[in-house]
């Protein structure tokens, strides 16, 4: 894994799969080569090893999280 995601950022884990796709999960922590993420929406967490999580492009933060998102405005918010 090149990028090391932040808190609560959504990933891909290609280390485990939900219907033949890899699985995304938030990202918690991370403890020498293993990290602890957790369903999106919730749940039980779960450990995969660090190379096998990409980021999401664009990045994104899960909902709910109170954290602030990384996604790039494609146009700028009105004042």
């Amino acid at each position: 894994m090149s990028e090391v995601p932040l808190p609560h950022e959504v990933v891909i884990d290609r280390g485990h799969l939900s219907d033949g796709r890899p699985r995304e999960g938030v990202f918690m922590e991370q403890c020498g080569g293993i990290m602890y993420l957790r369903p999106v929406g919730g749940g039980v967490e779960w450990t995969t090893r660090a190379d096998l999580v990409s980021v999401l492009n664009p990045r994104q933060i899960a909902p709910g999280s109170g954290a602030r998102s990384h996604r790039r405005l494609l146009q700028e918010e009105p004042p």
